[in-house]
């Protein structure tokens, strides 16, 4: 009997939103802001993202076998970029939740995050999707 070989934790795409949408998260530091919050929440790893005035897009994948689900890690990193949020007068920073789809195919991952890097593009906010500096490109791309 042959055995498989194990296959690669699932990659889940989550999408948060500010509270009453306020267009606040295209700052200077909200890409460093993010990824501190991403390693001190280390059970899962940030593939991809894109952060929109209003929103975050994020691919990501389980750490480890004991990860917690994928909406309370977004819970935990969004408490973390809360209390590092440097304008307390844009508090509360988060609208409560954040919505997670499972990527079922390798496929998805390369066709959701060229999705996500279009975003700021459909909205007007660039010309060229590689011009908008809130967004981190997966290195190397976990489907190859």
């Amino acid at each position: 009997m042959e055995s498989e070989a194990p296959s690669a934790p699932p990659v889940v795409l989550v999408t948060a939103f500010t509270a009453d949408r306020k267009a606040i998260l295209n700052r200077e530091e909200s890409p460093a802001l993010f990824e501190a919050a991403w390693e001190a929440c280390e059970d899962w790893t940030a593939l991809a993202y894109v952060i929109l005035p209003d929103h975050i897009h994020v691919l990501a994948r389980p750490a480890h076998d004991q990860a917690p689900t994928p909406k309370r890690w977004a819970k935990a990193w969004k408490k973390e970029v809360s209390k590092a949020w440097p304008d307390k007068s844009q508090k509360p920073v988060w609208k409560l939740g954040s919505t997670e789809s499972f990527l079922k195919q390798p496929a998805d991952f390369d066709r959701r995050w060229q999705v996500m890097r279009q975003n700021p593009v459909r909205r007007g906010l660039v010309a060229q999707a590689d011009e908008w500096p809130y967004q981190k490109a997966p290195q190397p791309s976990p489907t190859a």
